[in-house]
């Protein structure tokens, strides 16, 4: 299998690229993005550079200008590069570095800001995506780095009390006791089977809707699918959205303004989402594109 391998350079990903490159069953290219929200970001790119290096594997990095200092865009960013990058070398799989903490903040972050199905579990494996750290804690990680004599480098933004999940790190997580984060991923693994056996029906009505095409392109009769009840439209959107981005989905806003869109049904419309994508209208049918 090859896999790319997202790395940071912090404690998380670093003993991820540990586990994975002491076994010889796969073949790993590591990547690295510097979003560019440090001024020494580059320290931790050299770092990440000389990491794969020693385990003699083959390096890719970006460097992104970012318009703002947001998470969502930081995200955006990172998971264009990484898809790239598994394109380029026709990889099986991303492998991040997200553990069972990131898990609990995540539902927290999502919860916060209204989420829907998906927000709960949105740290969960896909077919694309790879997450060898999800049976360990935080302090798990931290013992096995030390146990094995790894290095790291820390990223000073952790400390800031800017982003949210920051915050719920610091403020948060610390209160929650052992049995509460049994709970939380007792309640995170059960939706993550639900939404697979939801996601395959939706696969199933989502093909009934889309005429045969020869490319990758969802095109959806528009008369059928305004026909549809509210919240399952906005299902659909988002399982297309996945479908065509791979990547993870929008959110309410997005979803909001699609449906709005296809409602008012004017044929040759065409309205800019958010990753590049775009959706045109047509007179029996809308189809979603990405630039």
């Amino acid at each position: 299998m090859k896999i790319i391998v997202a790395v940071s350079g912090g404690v998380d990903s670093c003993v991820m690229l540990h586990q994975l490159a002491s076994t010889s069953k796969h073949e790993l290219v590591v990547a690295h993005v510097d979003h560019r929200l440090r001024d020494d970001s580059e320290v931790d790119a050299r770092f990440v550079a000389a990491l794969a290096e020693a385990y003699n594997l083959q390096f890719e990095q970006t460097t992104l200008d970012l318009d703002s200092g947001s998470e969502a865009s930081a995200r955006a960013g990172r998971w264009d590069f990484l898809q790239s990058i598994k394109n380029k070398y026709s990889a099986d799989t991303i492998a991040t570095a997200h553990h069972q903490d990131d898990v609990i903040e995540t539902m927290l972050i999502n919860l916060l800001r209204g989420t829907n199905r998906k927000g709960l579990t949105s740290l969960s494996e896909t077919a694309e995506i790879t997450r060898p750290l999800l049976h360990m804690t935080k302090s798990q990680i931290y013992e096995y780095a030390l146990q094995y004599h790894l290095e790291w480098v820390y990223d000073e933004t952790n400390r800031s009390d800017t982003y949210l999940r920051n915050r719920i790190r610091k403020y948060v997580m610390p209160r929650i006791s052992d049995s509460q984060h049994s709970k939380f991923l007792e309640i995170y693994n059960n939706l993550t089977k639900i939404n697979a056996e939801l996601d395959s029906a939706l696969a199933v009505t989502a093909q009934t809707l889309s005429p045969e095409t020869n490319d990758a392109t969802p095109r959806i009769e528009t008369k059928h699918f305004n026909q549809l009840p509210d919240k399952l439209q906005r299902e659909l959107c988002a399982h297309w959205w996945q479908q065509l981005t791979s990547s993870p989905p929008p959110d309410s806003l997005q979803l909001e303004r699609m449906v709005e869109a296809l409602a008012i049904d004017k044929t040759g419309n065409v309205y800019q989402l958010a990753n590049g994508v775009r959706l045109k209208v047509y007179r029996e049918y809308f189809e979603l594109f990405r630039i």
